[in-house]
């Protein structure tokens, strides 16, 4: 109930019937509890709650962005990628081609 108080910058009421009941402040900090197992009342005024946070306010618009990112940076390294490996494959057909045309057999030698 801490992490989620400071995570929206809201105060939080904490109510359990056998559990922790409390008081907490947008900050986190306990203003007054009551222990686990233990009977009572907590009578106490509600903290101010604080500016949203960013991630309040622009939900998971952060998130969606780096992620469309990462996928137009993969999408781009990817076609530059093909495009090498094109290349470098007519690279390879013309010199197999050129290879072709060169007689590459063995001369043979006399000795005397």
């Amino acid at each position: 109930a801490r992490l989620r108080a400071v995570e929206e910058g809201l105060p939080v009421v904490r109510v359990a019937n056998s559990g922790i009941s409390a008081f907490i402040d947008a900050h986190g900090r306990v203003l007054s509890s009551l222990p686990l197992g233990a009977a009572g009342v907590l009578d106490g005024a509600l903290p101010v709650a604080l500016d949203p946070p960013p991630y309040a306010r622009l939900g998971n618009v952060i998130p969606a962005m780096v992620g469309l990112m990462l996928i137009i940076i993969a999408l781009f390294t990817t076609f530059r990628d093909s495009r090498r490996i094109s290349g470098d494959r007519r690279k390879m057909e013309r010199a197999a081609k050129y290879i072709k045309h060169i007689n590459l057999a063995p001369k043979s030698h006399t000795y005397v």
